[in-house]
């Protein structure tokens, strides 16, 4: 649960009329395009911000790893307890971007995760497996649907390997998320083949001077240029960028730019005309609701026009709230009447469109009658067996009836709800069989619905049903009852010096819960008090052996991950982060 200071500092950051400018922004394009990289700060930030708010773009990252190799200059966190901290760090950051994220690797132990420095996209293949990141950047491409696809950094040589897998990888599915005969078993999940229309490489060199590479960029083929300044903040769209890359503490970011960037050329390598005709990069794409329309039918054309009236209308209306929700209402209406009057094979290229911009009409309604304050668990977690209430606090002067219902992870309930003076409570109980929540979630929405307690507000404006995700303050994870903190958390012994016995102390927040470890065969820990003695085998064998320790027979969540190297012979490790 936040502080008062906490909560001061985020309004601060975010106030009521930028979130209903960045929500009407939303509205103003139906194209959607993804930033592909390898890592957690790999994103073109600042033409990342002139795409979500100064055209309006649905903005995506494409991660495909959690960054547990890099450095970490604010603390002692490695591997997996700092690909925890850099996967937070990458949600503020898109938060600032107002953007998505979908991640292709799950951490350590996931064979897609940030293993250090590769010079080769090859060497990073045989660790990642490339028909693995294919297939899931395939299943990116087919879920997300983006139009236009930018990786951040080149396939050449100088460049990281992580780098030049993730862009080969992400070349590589271009044509396979198109292909109806590659991989069947997405299609039973729902997904369908998708054509990514324009896919671009940088045409810029070392990925903005971070890597010196060998060979030279491609020419350029088009170039992006920011226009003005953001007219929710009056700032550049190049520091809108920074703000963004602030987030990622842990590797140092954040920089005041003199003269931010203004430019970003780009070369079309997959895309229509080879880009031998292209004066900007929405060249060909459809960059209204009626421009969707080819030879359909002129009713479906007439609501579509429509609607752009009135999105137009309510974004020249802020910050007039009223004006901006009658507009919207309208722009909603004329988009269900364009989904019925559509054909089907409108709906099966562009429902996907019609029914996301309904889902922002939603949120941009909601944020102009102000009816959400903020959500918020009474405790930090829940642990099995556990209990704790959700509030859910409203606008102080709303008189609209609002429906409230948790999103909860599985085996987490919720009580009916109580309300006082405007705060709805639900007391929430986890099952004593309850699962962990994991600590890296496979994506993240900009429009909310995120971690693994959210709500959704329901109320009826204008005649219309009204429905928004929205995420609690701080996440409210199903976690261990219990920590253990393991000293020392590393051993390092030769082979020929191999001892019987290796002794480190086991610390819990009780003394008397009782602590014991599953081990392989030949390996024996035997506890005594907060004192450990660990006897190896005679002859161990060379590979990776884990000992984990649990709390009443219960996982143990490790403040101190414990690992013990032994040589060449053995490796040991507690539960990881």
């Amino acid at each position: 649960m936040l502080t008062s200071r906490q909560r001061i500092e985020q309004e601060k950051a975010s106030s009521s009329l930028v979130r209903l400018h960045r929500a009407l922004s939303r509205l103003k394009s139906p194209l959607t395009m993804m930033n592909t990289g390898a890592h957690p700060d790999d994103e073109q930030s600042d033409m990342l911000a002139w795409f979500r708010f100064g055209l309006g773009m649905r903005v995506i990252i494409g991660c495909s790893t959690r960054g547990e190799g890099g450095q970490n200059v604010l603390g002692p966190e490695r591997i997996g307890a700092l690909g925890v901290l850099r996967t937070r760090e990458m949600e503020e950051a898109a938060r600032a971007l107002d953007a998505d994220i979908h991640w292709l690797g799950h951490g350590p132990d996931d064979p897609v995760h940030d293993f250090g420095f590769s010079k080769d996209g090859d060497a990073t293949f045989a660790r990642w497996g490339e028909d693995r990141i294919v297939e899931r950047m395939v299943r990116a491409y087919r879920r997300e649907r983006p139009d236009i696809v930018i990786p951040t950094f080149l396939d050449v040589p100088g460049q990281h390997g992580h780098h030049r897998a993730m862009t080969r990888a992400a070349e590589t599915a271009i044509r396979l998320a198109a292909d109806e005969t590659a991989y069947p078993e997405h299609f039973a999940e729902g997904l369908k083949p998708w054509r990514v229309a324009k896919y671009y490489l940088p045409a810029w060199s070392g990925g903005g001077g971070t890597y010196d590479d060998d060979l030279p960029p491609p020419p350029a083929t088009v170039t992006v240029v920011s226009e003005g300044r953001d007219p929710a903040t009056g700032a550049d769209y190049g520091r809108i960028g920074e703000w963004s890359r602030y987030y990622h503490a842990s590797q140092g970011m954040g920089w005041w730019p003199e003269r931010p960037d203004h430019a970003w050329e780009l070369h079309l390598l997959i895309g229509l005309d080879g880009g031998a005709h292209e004066n900007t990069i929405l060249d060909g794409l459809p960059t209204t609701l009626a421009s969707l329309c080819s030879d359909e039918a002129t009713s479906l054309v007439k609501h579509l026009v429509t609607a752009d009236a009135a999105i137009a209308a309510a974004i020249d209306a802020f910050p007039d709230r009223e004006a901006i929700t009658r507009s919207l209402i309208s722009a909603s209406g004329e988009i269900e009447a364009a989904v019925e009057a559509a054909p089907a094979a409108f709906v099966e290229a562009h429902g996907h469109r019609l029914s996301r911009k309904l889902i922002e009409i939603d949120a941009a309604i909601l944020e102009t009658e102000a009816l959400f304050e903020r959500a918020y668990g009474e405790a930090e977690c829940l642990t099995p067996g556990g209990s704790t209430v959700l509030a859910v606090v409203l606008s102080e002067d709303t008189n609209r009836t609002v429906t409230v219902n948790p999103i909860l992870s599985e085996g987490v309930t919720a009580s009916p709800p109580s309300e006082e003076a405007g705060i709805i409570r639900f007391t929430l109980s986890a099952a004593a069989d309850a699962p962990l929540t994991g600590q890296y979630p496979p994506l993240w929405s900009s429009l909310g619905g995120n971690a693994p307690v959210s709500i959704t507000l329901e109320t009826e404006v204008g005649g219309r049903k009204v429905t928004g995700h929205f995420d609690l303050e701080t996440a409210l994870p199903v976690i261990p009852a219990h920590s253990l903190a393991l000293s020392p958390n590393a051993f390092i012994v030769p082979v020929q010096r191999l001892g019987t016995n290796l002794s480190f102390a086991a610390q819990t927040e009780d003394p008397n819960l009782r602590i014991n470890f599953r081990t392989p065969d030949g390996y024996q820990i035997k506890v005594n008090g907060e004192q450990c003695a660990l006897s190896l085998p005679k002859k161990p064998l060379p590979g990776l052996v884990t000992l984990t320790p649990e709390i009443d027979d219960q996982p143990a969540y490790n403040v101190t991950p414990f690992s013990t190297l032994i040589s060449a012979a053995i490796a040991s490790s507690g539960q990881r982060l």
